[in-house]
């Protein structure tokens, strides 16, 4: 048996190892457990909270390393979370810069999501929530004016979204804003909401760290994604793996593009660039 050429593994979550119904295909599954089980490191990377990444660990293996909110929370191989948060200042300067158009921020912590709106029920996570059970459940934290957070210290804010589903324009506008002001780390995992975390935090400096953390050098890692915000990492992966359903400005920077994520993409690519290596 060769030595692997790829040690870590980073893995997106929403269109890549998610299907469209939310669900992990068998054959994913099966193959992250197998190259796991062979030393090798999977990540999961995700724009989603911690939080919601619980349920997913204990089906693929209490092994998993997890990089969440865009890399503003990493847990390593201690299994000690990392933060890397938006300050009391960053936020009250983005909710002044929003203001006049409309959309929502919605604030993200290890395991809250802070709105100083009710949240519609439509929202992914509070739709996700009522097929989670209790233990795996996001809390929801509604009608929370964000002035607040001065005083009260249990919150870690690691990222916030600007968010309008009936008006992809407006949050459009709202991204360039951000980006025009160079203040934050912007990306979008889909059209209808834009991700703000603070400057220099991205899914692509938490997979640096989390390597270095490991001792393998970034060659010798693997990132498989599918929308803007998994761009960051891509492009520093010893091999970038895109997702058919994926965007297409993600397509193509990538090395090589595999099936969809309905049809075990994810699975695939491991089997043809980790799993060929042990010769099983």
């Amino acid at each position: 048996m060769k030595e692997p050429k790829y040690k870590l593994v980073c893995i997106d979550l929403d269109g890549t190892l998610l299907t469209d119904e939310k669900t992990i295909t068998k054959e994913n599954i099966e193959t992250i457990r197998k190259a796991s089980s062979l030393g090798i490191n999977i990540c999961i990377a995700t724009g989603r909270i911690y939080k919601f990444v619980d349920h997913i660990k204990e089906t693929l293996g209490n092994k998993i390393k997890v990089i969440a909110s865009n890399g503003g929370i990493i847990l390593k191989e201690d299994e000690v979370l990392s933060f890397r948060t938006l300050s009391y200042e960053e936020i009250l300067r983005l909710k002044n810069l929003t203001k006049d158009y409309n959309v929502d921020i919605y604030l993200n912590t290890e395991n809250e999501i802070i709105s100083e709106k009710s949240i519609p029920n439509t929202y992914s996570y509070k739709a996700i929530n009522n097929g989670l059970e209790d233990r795996y459940k996001v809390n929801i934290v509604e009608n929370y004016p964000f002035e607040n957070l001065k005083d009260d210290k249990k919150y870690k804010i690691v990222k916030a979204i600007c968010i309008n589903k009936e008006d992809l324009n407006e949050v459009k506008k709202v991204r360039q804003l951000l980006e025009e002001t160079n203040e934050f780390e912007i990306s979008s995992a889909e059209h209808h909401y834009c991700e703000i975390n603070s400057k220099g935090v991205s899914k692509g400096k938490a997979v640096e760290e989390l390597a270095k953390n490991l001792k393998i050098d970034i060659k010798e890692v693997m990132c498989i994604g599918d929308g803007g915000n998994d761009i960051e990492m891509l492009k520093r992966a010893g091999i970038s793996i895109a997702m058919k359903n994926g965007m297409e400005d993600v397509k193509s920077l990538a090395n090589y593009i595999t099936e969809d994520n309905n049809n075990s993409g994810v699975a695939k690519a491991i089997e043809k660039f980790v799993l060929n290596d042990f010769n099983i």
